[in-house]
């Protein structure tokens, strides 16, 4: 097989702008100016404001400009800039795509500088503002910016003042410049000039042009238009000390620290994402109360105008190829007049005339698509100019929620919460490890497990495989030794993998601190991402209003999750009064990682997590692993907690008062113990009389002692639920441990259920013991009782513990097989055969096993599940 050379992971240099990269040897003693220079070099810096630079330092900023793409607005006002520097100056914009915002005013910028930037507006597309105020422009100068205008489609705002404009207005007609120039150029916002005859004018078109915009953003606001919300969720999972976390460190640019502590439970980041040199990091203050449906509104706003704007072109050219046929020509002007565009005309008579046509034009408009938010909040109704600047600027960038999810396996009972059906999931492993003789099974034991977890959840989902550590390795060989070991794991059974087609690799190997491979990593995540047609599906700007409602409400509110009844006053606010329209909504919202709502009982459904990350960490308090994740043992002594704290983590069962001290300050104990009873991953154990005690299922540890006696009453009637065609992800066994002990604790007598890891010793009824196992190595439940009166009973039980477990946490995807012992000869018989053979004592006349007839838990709480029991 002939392979191209593998992009960039044996090769050395950091990653341009990768945040605090500077160089650490340089001298000391630099100065201010100094600093910001090399800021700007090294891409670290979005907003720079200079004054009074020596044309030293200008030439050096200057330099560092070449190739910057992350700057976004400079201030140079008051340098002393002549048109040698605007010269430079206007060479970096002809090839920058980032600058938004350029100061230059109070400067000695004459008229062939100004000529310059005036070709420079030609090919730009990211300049909203430019301010040559007291410059030198003269006549000639605003001549060459005119003209340049009617090119420019970007520019909002442009200060001419004090440039001379007196000998301007003495050499040419400056008020019908203007308004040539406003005829065509649909972009100019604010043209402020020296006063001329005629002024007035030229501001009152470009007043009524900014009421326009207004009205027409409240109306697209208020509609029921959609977009693309470009939104997708982003899950790392893979085993402990794997190097996920440095993995999104690297994709944000942060850098690499060899001290960073293990994930506790799952850590949430948001990104947004404009190109792959520049994932920005968005902390969870930054989702605004009103900013998803104003940019919404902004986004189509300017979808709208570039579709008019392409259709006035094909118009245009259409009447071009006829204009040979007379017959032809009428129907191509109507083509034009039936587009409502700014552009047609050329005068000023005409531009009258195409103002009432617009506003004639806006009436239909707001007749289209249903009011849908009258009583929305005034925040969503306020217009900000800035709002389509940077929509304009940024264009349709990607939002990313990215899930580092914990690799110590204490927590993967608890990953089944949060793992959804859509979105990208990145399985990280280390190929130092995989490729270590004494490691190799263990590590291939877990990828096999995650590659099974994620088809188990999400079958549809996109999967990306990332080797770590590749600086460590000896040789190229070994980047292909791994990438055979991974194809021979996988035999062509997870379609889902998303190859890395640059290397022609199974994976993506890459070096999170020498950052090698981690920009063929970003462009492959953003392909995924952008190809996923649930992220590119349009979505109604009252769904985001919706959104902005449950934050807005969020804020307010003392705690961080809403009952389903204010949520439904929330949505009727949008517009939203179908319950199906607001589920849909919520289930989006859930998928795309903004809010948690788990909806497989009423319960759960009542409940709306507003703050994901809020119930990660205070759920991880509880299930984490105490011996890496350490506790203030001081404190514990002091509150005479030490023995609650030992039995939580040695046997698996907390105390009320343990719960209480753990998420003290949130006011929410009931909230937790209600939501993880009804999440199966607590419950309650009455058998101790002395205290109030809850059983952690996922804080069990194998007891070998136990172990080793049950295997001495190991005899008896047994039950396989054999998961070995399939899959036997971890949570089934501790969940069905759970709802197990919560049945038995519904009779009185019944002895205390022993429990470890993988067993436990259960009485159904008082004198009637079952022993029950989980076996990881044949992916098998097997359930072994010693009294045959209830054994079909237990069938029924056991069946329907699982079909609830399959139901409200695994998304449906359990598949297995029930097998039933034949005491005769230990044969292990499928139902229908045991069945058709009659075999005892499964079917007997009193009694008959039959698994089709498990209790169905769809939508029923736990506790009325087990009553059902």
């Amino acid at each position: 097989m002939v392979r191209r050379p593998f992009s960039g992971v044996f090769t050395s240099g950091q990653h341009k702008g990768v945040i605090g990269s500077n160089n650490n040897n340089e001298e000391d003693g630099l100065t201010y100016v100094d600093l910001k220079i090399r800021s700007v070099s090294n891409g670290e810096v979005e907003n720079l404001s200079l004054q009074d630079v020596a044309p030293s330092k200008l030439r050096q900023l200057q330099n560092a400009m070449r190739g910057n793409n992350t700057l976004v607005k400079l201030n140079l006002c008051q340098n002393k800039l002549g048109n040698f520097e605007a010269w430079r100056l206007a060479s970096f914009l002809r090839q920058n795509n980032s600058l938004t915002h350029l100061n230059i005013m109070m400067n000695r910028i004459g008229t062939s500088g100004v000529k310059m930037f005036a070709v420079a507006l030609t090919v730009n597309k990211t300049l909203v503002e430019l301010d040559l105020y007291n410059n030198k422009m003269g006549w000639e100068g605003y001549g060459a910016m005119a003209k340049a205008l009617k090119v420019n489609k970007t520019l909002r705002r442009l200060d001419l003042r004090l440039n001379k404009t007196s000998t301007v207005a003495a050499k040419f007609d400056v008020k019908q410049a203007s308004v040539d120039l406003l005829d065509i150029n649909t972009s100019i916002r604010f043209l402020e000039l020296d006063p001329f005859e005629g002024g007035d004018m030229i501001e009152e078109i470009l007043y009524h042009r900014r009421q326009e915009e207004a009205n027409k953003f409240r109306a697209t606001l208020n509609s029921n238009k959609k977009a693309s919300w470009n939104r997708s969720r982003i899950m790392f999972v893979g085993q402990g000390k794997a190097g996920k976390t440095a993995t999104v460190r690297s994709l944000l640019c942060m850098k690499f620290d060899p001290e960073w502590d293990s994930t506790i439970g799952a850590k949430i980041s948001e990104s947004t994402v404009i190109d792959s040199d520049h994932w920005s990091i968005k902390n969870g203050d930054s989702q605004m109360t009103g900013e998803h449906a104003t940019n919404f509104a902004a986004r189509i706003m300017l979808e709208q105008t570039e579709l008019r704007q392409c259709r006035v072109a094909e118009a245009e050219e259409k009447l071009e190829s006829r204009m040979y046929n007379p017959s032809d020509i009428t129907d191509s002007l109507s083509d034009i007049e039936n587009i409502d565009t700014e552009t047609e005309k050329r005068s000023s008579s005409a531009s009258v005339n195409a103002n009432q046509e617009r506003l004639r034009r806006k009436e239909r408009d707001d007749a289209e698509g249903g009011i849908i938010a009258r009583n929305t909040p005034d925040i969503f109704r306020e217009y900000d100019e800035k709002l389509l600047v940077d929509v304009e600027r940024d264009g349709t960038p990607l939002m990313l929620s990215l899930w580092d999810f914990g690799g110590q396996q204490v927590f993967y009972s608890m990953h089944h919460m949060f793992l959804t059906r859509e979105g990208v999931y990145m399985l990280v492993f280390s190929m130092v490890e995989l490729l270590n003789s004494a490691n190799i099974e263990t590590v291939k034991e877990y990828l096999l497990f995650w590659l099974k977890s994620v088809r188990l959840h999400a079958p549809e989902a996109s999967m990306i495989l990332v080797g770590t550590f590749a600086g460590k390795l000896r040789s190229e060989e070994d980047i292909v030794t791994v990438d055979r070991l991974l194809r021979e794991l996988a035999k062509g059974s997870f379609k889902q993998i998303y190859e890395n087609r640059t290397d022609n690799l199974f994976y993506f190997p890459i070096d999170n601190k020498e950052s090698k491979g981690i920009g063929t990593l970003r462009t492959a995540v953003e392909h995924v991402v952008t190809n996923d047609e649930a992220v590119s599906n349009k979505v109604s700007i009252r769904w985001m209003a919706f959104l902005d409602n449950i934050l807005a409400f969020d804020k307010t509110s003392t705690s961080s999750y809403i009952k389903l009844s204010d949520i439904t006053a929330l949505a009727n606010r949008a517009g939203i009064d179908s319950v199906g329209e607001r589920d849909m909504a919520l289930s989006l919202f859930h998928e795309r990682g903004v809010i948690i709502h788990l909806n497989s009982t009423c319960i759960l459904k009542d409940i709306i997590v507003t703050k994901p990350q809020w119930l990660v960490d205070e759920m991880s308090k509880l299930i984490r692993d105490d011996t890496l994740h350490k506790f203030d043992l001081t404190e514990i002594k002091r509150r005479e907690l030490v023995d609650d704290f030992h039995q939580t983590y040695e046997v698996g069962l907390t105390t009320r008062d343990f719960l209480e001290f753990i998420w003290e300050g949130t006011g929410q104990v009931d909230f937790f113990i209600d939501l993880m009873r009804s999440t199966m991953l607590l419950s309650n154990w009455p058998f101790n009389k002395a205290n109030v005690y809850f059983l952690v299922p996922s804080l069990l540890h194998e007891d070998q002692n136990k172990m080793q006696q049950s295997e001495l009453r190991n005899s008896g009637f047994r039950i396989v639920f054999d998961f070995s065609k399939s899959f036997l992800p971890n949570g089934v066994f501790q969940r069905l441990l759970c709802l197990a002990v919560s049945y038995s604790a519904q009779f009185p007598n019944v002895k205390e259920p022993e429990l470890s890891r993988t067993f436990a010793l259960i009485e159904f009824e008082p004198g009637f013991p079952v022993n029950v196992f989980e076996n990881k190595k044949t992916q098998t439940i097997s359930v072994v009782l010693k009294r045959e009166e209830i054994a079909a009973k237990i069938v029924k039980i056991f069946s329907s513990i699982l079909e609830k477990i399959n139901y409200d946490s695994m998304g449906t995807g359990l598949s297995w097989r029930t097998l039933l012992q034949d005491p005769s000869n230990g044969e292990l018989l499928s139902v229908s055969k045991a069945q058709e053979k009659r075999v005892y004592p499964w079917f007997m006349e009193e009694s008959e096993a039959d698994t089709s007839s498990f209790l169905h838990s769809e939508n029923i709480v736990v506790d009325s599940f087990l009553q059902a029991l």
